[in-house]
């Protein structure tokens, strides 16, 4: 007599499932097109069980996003953990690979092309932005302390605070302009003031700092 065997997938591998499968689609079809029934379909589940992980839509985007963001962080951390960077060297390569026009879509191109989709531009900016300063804030954090142990910065008692800070409205400030990166002259205007902003917060000597391109 033969036995029906049910096979009960692991929650947590059928949440990745959901996620892997909804970016897909927002990929594909665009956030706005792609209907909850399009991601349960993908991964052969009922509507009922995206809505057991997810309350929505936009859940699901906040989570995908997240994953975005710590998927470059993880790349971030590859690239200026090989070879001999110092703290200097390092802050330089993370703040280029962040905001110099293109490197995102050298990065993650996929990832980037998401974050692209007009109706994620217009409704999930904010959130996108959360995420990032969650995933590489704390590299720059640890980049500045490592910067202070080596003395090319100088000392800050509330170091992770102030890093925090100025990284906040860096991302903000360099958020409202990227539209116009195309135009290298205006790219490195803002780029010169950056690195004004910096050498001073961070006592590094004028004219050590570069971000132009």
């Amino acid at each position: 007599m033969s036995e029906c065997i049910r096979v009960v997938k692991d929650p947590e591998e059928r949440r990745t499932k959901l996620l892997e499968a909804s970016e897909e689609l927002f990929l594909q079809k665009g956030f706005g097109k792609t209907m909850v029934s399009d991601i349960a379909g993908k991964v052969g589940a009922a509507q009922g069980t995206f809505y057991y992980y997810f309350k929505s839509k936009d859940e699901v985007l906040a989570a995908i996003l997240e994953k975005i963001w710590n998927r470059f962080a993880a790349k971030i951390l590859k690239i200026i953990n090989t070879g001999k960077m110092n703290a200097l060297q390092k802050l330089q390569t993370v703040l280029g690979l962040l905001f110099q026009p293109k490197t995102e879509d050298r990065m993650d191109m996929d990832g980037f092309k998401l974050l692209a989709d007009p109706d994620i531009v217009r409704r999930f900016h904010v959130q996108s932005d959360e995420a990032r300063i969650k995933a590489i804030c704390p590299i720059i954090q640890e980049i500045v302390k490592e910067g202070i142990e080596q003395g090319h910065f100088s000392s800050l008692k509330c170091l992770d605070e102030i890093t925090e800070i100025v990284f906040f409205g860096i991302n903000t400030y360099m958020h409202k302009y990227s539209p116009n990166f195309s135009d290298k002259a205006f790219f490195n205007k803002k780029m010169e003031a950056l690195e004004e902003l910096l050498e001073k917060a961070l006592g590094i000597k004028e004219g050590s700092m570069k971000l132009t391109i």
